[in-house]
C-alpha cells in the first residue's frame, strides 16, 4: 500500500518537495505519494488533527507554521523542543510527533560552505522557525558570539544595528525575502555583506538571489538553500522510514534539483 505524504503551507506554489521526495523514492525503491496541502490561518490549529483524518503518514512543515504545530503534537524530539520549531512529522499508531530536519540540512550546508562555527561571530537575520534551527546549530557547534537581527521584535536589535558593527564571520538570511516573486529584494546592501566572510542565504528560488549576488560580488564564499532543502528532506525520509541514506543521494539530488529552477 503506498503512503501518503505531504508538505504543510500557507503558499507552496513555489515547492520543489514533491520533485525532491519522488526522487528520493525512486533512488529507494519506496512507495509512497508526495503531495502539497495548503492551509489557510483560520485553519491551521487543526493541522494535525487533519493530517491524522485524512491518515497521512508524514509531513513536512513551512512558511509560517513551524511554531503553531507545536502544541498539537503528542509528543516532540528532544532536538525540536530544544529549538522550538518543526519541520517534519510523523504519524504512528495514531500518535503524531514532531521532528527538526532543518537542523541537519544547515549542519550539511555549513561543511558545504567551508564554514566552521567553533569560535566565530554570526549574524542571523529573522527569528522565525528555520532561523531558531540555524541560531540552534550555531550555538551547538560552538560559535562565539551570535547576533539575532530582526524588523518587528523589540527584543532583538533592528537592522540599524548592522551598520554599526565592524568586520564579522557569517551573515545568515533567515527571512523570507529574495523569494520568488520577490526576486528584486534583499535584507541588506552590499555595503554590509563586505563585512563578512560567508554568506548564506536560506531561499533556494531563485537560485541566485539579490542577497547572494551581492555577497558574490562582495567576494564572500556563498551557498543558498537548496542543499539545506535537500538534506532536510533526506533526514526526513531516514525518520519516516527507519533507514540511513547516504550523502550520495543527497548529492546527485542536489545536481538534479538545480535543473528544475
Amino acid at each position: 500500500m503506498t503512503s501518503l505524504y505531504g508538505l504543510i503551507g500557507k503558499k507552496l506554489g513555489h515547492s520543489l518537495s514533491p520533485k525532491i521526495h519522488r526522487f528520493i523514492a525512486e533512488k529507494l525503491n519506496l512507495e509512497l505519494d508526495y503531495r502539497l496541502f495548503e492551509v489557510a490561518g483560520e485553519n491551521a490549529g487543526n493541522i494535525v488533527a487533519a493530517l491524522k483524518t485524512l491518515s497521512i503518514t508524514g509531513a513536512n512543515i513551512t512558511i509560517p507554521y513551524k511554531t503553531t504545530v507545536l502544541s498539537q503534537l503528542d509528543e516532540l524530539s528532544p532536538q525540536a523542543a530544544a529549538i522550538g520549531a518543526v519541520n517534519t512529522i510523523s504519524i504512528n499508531s495514531g500518535k503524531a510527533t514532531g521532528y527538526n530536519t532543518d537542523y541537519y540540512g544547515i549542519e550539511k550546508t555549513f561543511e558545504k560552505l567551508g564554514f566552521e562555527p567553533e569560535g566565530k561571530f554570526a549574524v542571523v537575520l529573522g527569528n522565525g522557525g528555520a532561523s531558531k534551527a540555524v541560531q540552534a546549530c550555531l550555538i551547538d557547534k560552538g560559535i562565539a558570539e551570535l547576533a539575532v537581527i530582526t524588523r518587528h521584535d523589540d527584543w532583538y536589535p533592528g537592522y540599524e544595528h548592522l551598520a554599526r558593527i565592524s568586520e564579522k564571520d557569517i551573515i545568515i538570511n533567515a527571512t523570507p525575502v529574495g523569494m520568488y516573486p520577490d526576486e528584486e529584494k534583499s535584507p541588506v546592501s552590499e555595503e554590509i555583506l563586505q563585512k563578512f566572510d560567508y554568506a548564506f542565504d536560506l531561499v533556494f528560488n531563485p537560485f541566485s538571489t539579490l542577497f547572494t549576488k551581492r555577497a558574490r560580488n562582495a567576494g564572500l564564499r556563498v551557498e543558498n538553500g537548496l542543499y539545506m532543502l535537500i538534506f532536510q528532506a533526506i533526514r526526513a525520509q531516514e525518520i519516516w522510514h527507519n533507514i540511513k541514506i547516504g550523502d550520495a543521494v543527497g548529492n546527485l539530488l542536489y545536481e538534479q534539483a538545480k535543473t528544475w529552477l
